[in-house]
């Protein structure tokens, strides 16, 4: 089984307000999608596996409630106020060295219960060795669901600049750029009204985007919702008290489907997670869109131009919120997952769709893309 308990210790320690609500939200997000990991698995796991892994986390929340509990308790002793008056014989220093005590007798007490809170799980008498190395398998699996569970945690805390990215992207001057693919965004620059100095990049250039999905009385029985991507170099924070890195974004407009959607690439820094790089991918809908919601995206897939099939990253997706997900890549491929991301033109999602259709989102890189992979990477190598 996985040791859940430190991964969702790391998750609740992200929150700006923890209380047992919040802290609630976080267990049930991670079960959710440790669960759907389970159940989505093909082959099914060994028979048992998914009721000791939902146990083995049950108790790492169990654990992390109780140390929470009794912290609390703690800090109320501690910041209990002494009577104003008392009639015992006075004394410089009221008790010195209690707190040391009581801190002593805390960790007395919780010694013994900490070493009991987390039993093994009772094994099978005979488990084919196949099982076993399967079931490890799947357990380092759920390690990486978890462990983006708590990365979500933090990347997603209650702050302005998180909520915003939270929005759909702005209509700015990318009106035309849905119906003309290819072309520049923004045409001719805006008449000059006081801009900041630092408010002149270069026009960014938009590149071919389109969803398709199944539709019998479409020519092939796709219909296809053409649209446009930017590719571009973005900042993000890597931490508390931490520089800012160099991130990839794109921002992708569909507008025949009323769909907008955003996606960002970030490496990973935090050398006790279990994943490379993290890819965040959000749709919005607008109302009336005949996509509507997503429930579920599989692995970014990355597709040659003259290829009519992408190669999968490798790694794990998990919904981190309506129609927004969060795919990590997995450490031990880390190169292979490199090169895919660099070499090919195209980016492909499978979708599962609320409505109960199946539906695919593509993205040309382009030049302009494949420049924003190769200089962001180049500056992660040297990270």
């Amino acid at each position: 089984m996985a040791d859940y308990y430190p991964l969702l210790a790391r998750a609740v320690a992200a929150l700006p307000n923890s209380t047992p609500e919040t802290r609630k939200a976080i267990y049930e997000r991670a079960k959710k999608a440790l669960l759907g990991q389970l159940h989505a698995m093909q082959p099914p796991p060994p028979a048992g596996a998914i009721d000791r892994e939902a146990s083995a986390l049950d108790e790492a929340v169990s654990r992390l409630e109780r140390e929470f509990a009794a912290a609390g308790a703690k800090a109320a002793a501690e910041s209990a106020t002494p009577p104003a008056r008392t009639e015992q014989s006075p004394a410089p220093d009221p008790y010195p060295g209690d707190d040391e005590d009581m801190a002593d007798d805390s960790r007395r007490d919780e010694t013994p219960a900490r070493d009991n809170l987390r039993p093994a799980a009772p094994r099978p008498a005979k488990e084919e060795t196949g099982g076993l190395k399967r079931l490890l398998i799947i357990c380092g699996a759920l390690v990486v669901v978890v462990g983006l569970v708590g990365f979500a945690a933090w990347k997603l805390r209650d702050r302005p600049e998180d909520l915003a990215k939270l929005s759909p992207p702005a209509d700015t001057a990318n009106e035309e750029a849905g119906s003309k693919i290819g072309q520049r965004i923004g045409g001719e620059p805006a008449a000059q009204s006081a801009p900041p100095p630092a408010a002149a990049p270069a026009l960014p250039i938009s590149y071919r985007a389109a969803v398709l999905t199944r539709d019998p009385s479409e020519p092939g029985g796709v219909k296809t919702y053409v649209g446009s991507v930017v590719w571009r170099r973005d900042s993000t924070n890597r931490g508390p008290n931490q520089q800012l890195v160099s991130a990839i974004s794109a921002d992708i407009e569909i507008a025949d489907a009323k769909l907008k959607a955003s996606l960002l690439i970030e490496k990973n820094f935090d050398p006790s997670l279990s994943f490379s790089h993290t890819i965040n991918v959000r749709f919005f809908p607008a109302e009336g869109s005949p996509i509507g919601a997503v429930n579920a995206i599989g692995m970014p897939e990355m597709r040659a131009d003259d290829a009519p099939k992408g190669v999968a990253l490798q790694g794990l997706p998990v919904q981190i919120a309506a129609n927004a997900f969060l795919a990590g890549l997995t450490q031990v491929n880390a190169e292979q997952n490199r090169t895919l991301l660099e070499a090919p033109n195209w980016m492909d999602i499978q979708l599962s769709l609320a409505n109960g259709a199946v539906a695919k989102i593509t993205m040309e890189k382009g030049p302009g893309g494949r420049k924003v992979f190769a200089d962001v990477f180049a500056e992660w190598a040297n990270k």
